[in-house]
């Protein structure tokens, strides 16, 4: 029983830390603008430039994970967008091409989790995670020729 407890807790605390930072990382980022990266010396731009792409990675990872839900619970369709990304693409100022083609890499994902777990740690980056998703979803299935 307090396994299923200790489930329920993490998982009400997992949705409330993605909501949270998902509120806060914009503000975070504004605070960044225009700081004296001038200052940094140059092992500190290397490292820096470094971990923001292991970072954008890992952030791209999230955007997807929670396309991917909205598309499975439809959570988008009150307004009468007809998918998850026409919904994005209106709402972000996306190109519809451009949010047709995450939510069909969300979706791929959610078949690879292998390829998704790169991506949330920061090992594999988007274009590579839509180039391996692309390949893996063009491979003929089991008996096609």
């Amino acid at each position: 029983m307090q396994l299923a407890h200790d489930v329920a807790f993490r998982h009400d605390a997992d949705h409330a830390l993605v909501a949270a930072f998902a509120a806060r990382a914009g503000d975070r980022l504004k605070d960044l603008n225009g700081a004296a990266v001038w200052s940094m010396d140059e092992a500190e731009l290397r490292d820096t430039r470094l971990h923001l792409t292991q970072v954008e990675a890992q952030l791209s990872a999230l955007k997807l994970q929670v396309l991917a839900e909205a598309d499975r619970r439809g959570v988008t369709d009150t307004d009468g967008s007809p998918t998850a990304a026409e919904w994005v693409a209106v709402r972000t100022r996306q190109t519809k091409p451009a949010a047709r083609d995450d939510l069909r890499l969300a979706r791929s994902l959610d078949t690879m989790p292998t390829l998704q777990r790169g991506l949330a740690a920061g090992e594999v980056n988007l274009a590579q995670a839509r180039v391996i998703a692309t390949a893996i979803d063009r491979l003929p299935s089991k008996g096609e020729d």
